[in-house]
């Protein structure tokens, strides 16, 4: 079914292209992303960031540097965790376990700061 929706949309394949349906989408969502980045001008973040990022990363996501493009934005602290994993991946196992734990710990430690009168509200 995705196929078939690639050739709605994309048209006939070129006869003398030798690629496939999905090579081609993949090819102009690319360039539709990289486009988007460079367009994209988000408003400053006043706050802490934890980066879940793949140690395995295709080229376009690489670009983005170290902390993903959050350099410049946010003026809490920016935490890296490195997977290793890809991108497309991340939220599968082996990594999605690294990231439920962490995530996991975090909002613990956040609940422990939470004065009681809070919590018996």
């Amino acid at each position: 079914q995705f196929a078939d929706t690639a050739r709605q949309r994309l048209g006939p394949k070129p006869e003398t292209e030798e690629k496939s349906y999905i090579e081609i989408l993949g090819d102009r969502s690319e360039v539709v992303y990289l486009e988007a980045q460079r367009r994209y001008h988000p408003a400053e973040y006043d706050g802490d960031v934890v980066i879940f990022r793949a140690e395995h990363a295709d080229a376009m996501f690489v670009r983005s540097g170290h902390l993903l493009g959050w350099q410049g934005i946010t003026t809490g602290k920016v935490e890296v965790i490195t997977l290793d994993a890809h991108h497309d991946n991340l939220l599968a196992e082996p990594a999605v376990h690294v990231v439920v734990a962490e995530v996991r710990r975090r909002i613990e430690a956040l609940n422990a700061q939470v004065p009681l009168a809070l919590e018996e509200v």
